[in-house]
């Protein structure tokens, strides 16, 4: 296997209808997914689920609307395991200061902004996200084009129109989805710029770039590896390396500036665009802690009480817990870099396997545990073209050190599979063409290396305890908040919130959920807890989900619905 995909004579013609095709192939399947959540109570999640991110963003989103766009009461989220570390002003601190976002703000302001053109229904916020989503295709046609040829880009198209984990998040209500659509349209612009000169293509890179950014912080650690790129390929004109970098920097300053002159205004530090990075970095690395699922270490309070708001004391502190053992922090980037490779999707805020037993259309869609066998075989096969792809290998790089600073969970990696599926193309195309060829040598060779890696990445990586955990084989949490939401007869309550002029935040819906706090505390509280402990849900004393499908799968009556419940 050559990893040589040479540019095709395909006909441009033929490509735009197949293209065409493949991102009705793509809105079809997303459509059919909401079809099918609909009319349950799946939209109606953020709604109730108030120890969740995707509560905290409608909240966020309800606060811009009532009126303080600049955040001038910045809105942080009080979930329960924050109470039981300290005070509200006390994680202000911690955080180093109130008026710092509590994460990079596009999202919310886009939630914000649709939920008020869908006439506030959350069902038509998750209905142009897929819209939005079914475009993605576009994207990774036009990488994997630029970096191969136009058979590869419709290859890479087709994947991403079907990759199931996309259709997934896109109608959720977390930003996961956004990064995997912006990120890989930087790559593709700086690798245009690069070849046409022009200005303005660096310009829109730029741009891209800072709204990649303002959606999710981690992609600034791309920044200075791709100015150092600009760097050495313009070694030999140093001019040439300023303009390039220069107008690169100034569409992302451009992009910024809102956000930097609202710094001003409420008294934030002027560069600052959020607070995750000392918890998610004390969640990833810290030695009481374990690395894959999302829990929270009993060192977390006193590493940020001693750090007080500054992040390179946050990393200090967490790994002077190591106490100079450092291959206890090397076992712990394996088990890392075993739960990036890992096909099992850890659960989140939501849990992937959820939404199979709920959408079909899910089930026919393709999975993680199959993209990375190809994806990795085509990277490996296109190491020779290093050169050529470097912002794309030292994009992964950057990607891959992201997730290694925080915990492995399904929605965190999602990043890494418009590469995966870019690579994987090209790896299909490439094995296409040996067979056609016959060159039966190299296609064994490529075959058996695709096989390697999926015997590795299905028998080696996967961790038992991981696989065994009642969080991963059951994450209640959608489960248990569904059959409330039918057990009092509301089903899908977002158009009644409408009619009744409730929402967020509102008097009936406070004490709905305070009821659910109350009902729930035994079971979804420590179902959130990651590894840690055993969870205390489940249903009819088996952990399968198939024991509740009555409950969550239908809209019954009040009536109708109790009795299930109770039945179950």
């Amino acid at each position: 296997m050559t990893g040589d995909t040479t540019r095709s004579s395909t006909d441009p013609a033929n490509v735009r209808w197949v293209l065409l095709a493949i991102v009705g192939l793509g809105l079809a399947l997303r459509l059919a997914h909401f079809r099918a959540i609909s009319g349950t109570a799946y939209p109606d999640l953020p709604l109730i689920a108030t120890e969740l991110d995707m509560y905290a963003t409608l909240e966020w989103a309800q606060a811009i609307l009532a009126g303080d766009w600049l955040g001038r009461d910045t809105y942080h989220p009080y979930f329960q395991w924050m109470r039981g570390l300290a005070s509200p002003e006390t994680w202000y601190r911690w955080w180093g200061g109130k008026e710092i976002f509590q994460q990079a703000p596009l999202y919310p302001y886009s939630v914000a902004l649709l939920w008020q053109l869908s006439a506030r229904s959350l069902e038509g916020v998750i209905l142009i996200q897929l819209v939005l989503g079914s475009l993605q295709p576009l994207v990774l046609y036009a990488l994997a084009k630029q970096l191969f040829d136009a058979r590869a880009g419709l290859v890479a198209a087709a994947l991403a129109a079907c990759y199931g984990p996309f259709i997934f998040y896109q109608g959720t209500l977390l930003r996961d989805w956004v990064p995997p659509l912006l990120e890989p349209l930087v790559l593709l612009l700086v690798l245009r710029a690069r070849a046409t000169g022009r200005a303005a293509t660096w310009f829109s890179a730029g741009i891209v770039f800072g709204l990649a950014l303002l959606t999710k912080e981690t992609v600034l650690l791309f920044l200075p590896l791709v100015l150092l790129w600009i760097l050495l390929t313009n070694r030999r004109s140093l001019p040439q390396a300023c303009r390039a970098g220069g107008l690169l920097l100034l569409g992302l300053l451009l992009i910024l500036s809102p956000l930097v002159w609202r710094n001003a205004m409420v008294g934030a530090p002027l560069l600052s665009i959020s607070n995750r990075a000392p918890e998610g970095f004390i969640e990833g690395v810290a030695p009481d802690n374990y690395p894959i699922g999302l829990q929270y270490p009993p060192s977390m309070a006193g590493i940020l009480e001693r750090a007080n708001g500054d992040f390179l004391r946050v990393i200090q502190e967490t790994l002077a817990l190591y106490r100079g053992d450092w291959q206890s922090v090397i076992n712990k980037m394996v088990i890392k870099l075993r739960g990036v490779v890992d096909p099992i999707e850890v659960p989140n805020n939501l849990d992937f396997s959820y939404a199979v037993e709920l959408s079909p259309v899910l089930r026919l869609t393709l999975g993680y545990g199959l993209i990375f066998p190809i994806g990795l075989t085509g990277v490996l096969a296109s190491l020779r073209l290093w050169r050529e792809h470097l912002p794309i290998l030292l994009y992964g790089m950057a990607a891959l050190a992201g997730l290694m600073s925080t915990v492995i969970v399904a929605r965190y990696r999602l990043v890494l599979a418009p590469l995966l599926l870019v690579y994987g193309a090209a790896a299909i195309v490439c094995l296409w063409d040996l067979a056609r060829e016959r060159r039966l040598g190299r296609l064994a060779g490529g075959l058996a290396l695709v096989s390697a890696v999926a015997v590795a990445q299905h028998l080696g990586a996967p961790i038992p305890v991981v696989h065994a955990h009642p969080v991963v084989t059951i994450y209640g949490a959608e489960y248990t908040l569904s059959s409330r939401l039918y057990a009092f007869g509301v089903g899908s309550i977002g158009p009644w919130l409408k009619s009744c002029g409730c929402g967020p935040g509102r008097p009936w819906l406070l004490n709905f959920q305070k009821r659910q706090t109350s009902s729930l505390k035994p079971s979804y509280g420590r179902a959130n807890t990651g590894f840690n402990g055993p969870t205390s849900f489940s249903i009819g004393g088996r952990k399968k989900r198939r024991t509740c499908k009555y409950v969550w799968r239908r809209r019954p009556t009040r009536s109708t619905s109790a009795t299930a419940v109770r039945s179950t």
